[in-house]
């Protein structure tokens, strides 16, 4: 373990960078569980909590790291004030300030994970919509049911089409409609760079939007195809009770 402030920061934003992919992966994960939950794949989702079991306990190790090296790095800058701090005694610290945390951690803490109880709620609602889990207070029921994003894009007024999701934010468009704001408003966001970026179209929010931040809203998808078709079933049962007075 280097013990200079630049390596620290260094080993610290690889650690926080380590954070991002896996909170990518378990977002991924989630996608690919509720489209196997789709296709009546019970083992391959079974896997897939395995996988976000996983992931929540290497995210949780390098948060314990980065909590350890950042107090080491406080103590080097502290030593560079003149304070005298002798390496091998940082690295003791180090490694004790670690095991503190280790010792504190609860391996069932994956259960009350936001990423891990978004997972079971979304796989859950793909057969059980508006159902509440198992093991799921029913207070948590009525504020899942009241908690809803506006099936409309927010360009076009319009109902939205390929919704596509903004990460920075969370607002949802139409793919076209927000990919033609990006080609004919977006700026570069930096020198050299390719990317562009306009900010979010809704109202008060001050995000910005590239491409890079876009990604496909698979849950907005498929609900969209579940009001389809719920329309679709209520004409048609319509039609066959005025078939039915006709008689």
């Amino acid at each position: 373990l280097n013990m200079n402030t630049r390596d620290l920061e260094q080993i610290i934003e690889k650690h926080k960078l380590h954070n991002d992919q896996i909170t990518a992966c378990m977002q991924y994960t989630t996608e690919i569980a509720t489209a196997l939950e789709e296709q009546g794949e019970a083992d391959l989702v079974a896997e897939c909590e395995e996988f976000m079991k996983a992931y929540i306990e290497m995210e949780a190790s390098f948060s314990r790291h980065i909590t350890a090296l950042s107090e080491v790095r406080h103590k080097v800058n502290a030593q560079q004030r003149n304070v005298d701090h002798e390496e091998s005694e940082l690295s003791n610290f180090f490694e004790e300030r670690l095991a503190q945390l280790e010792a504190r951690h609860d391996a069932a803490q994956y259960k009350s994970h936001p990423k891990f109880t978004s997972f079971r709620r979304k796989v859950w609602n793909v057969n059980h919509e508006g159902e509440a889990l198992p093991d799921e207070p029913e207070d948590d029921l009525v504020i899942s049911r009241t908690q809803s994003v506006s099936l409309h894009c927010p360009i076009t007024r319009q109902d939205l089409v390929d919704p596509i999701k903004n990460r920075n934010c969370g607002h949802v468009y139409s793919q076209a409609a927000i990919q033609g704001v990006l080609a004919t408003g977006g700026k570069i966001i930096a020198r050299g760079s390719k990317i562009k970026a306009v900010n979010c179209p809704v109202a008060g929010c001050s995000a910005k939007v590239t491409t890079e931040s876009l990604e496909k809203d698979r849950e907005i998808e498929r609900e969209i195809k579940r009001l389809k078709l719920k329309k679709t079933q209520q004409t048609q049962e319509d039609s066959d009770d005025e078939d039915v007075e006709d008689l």
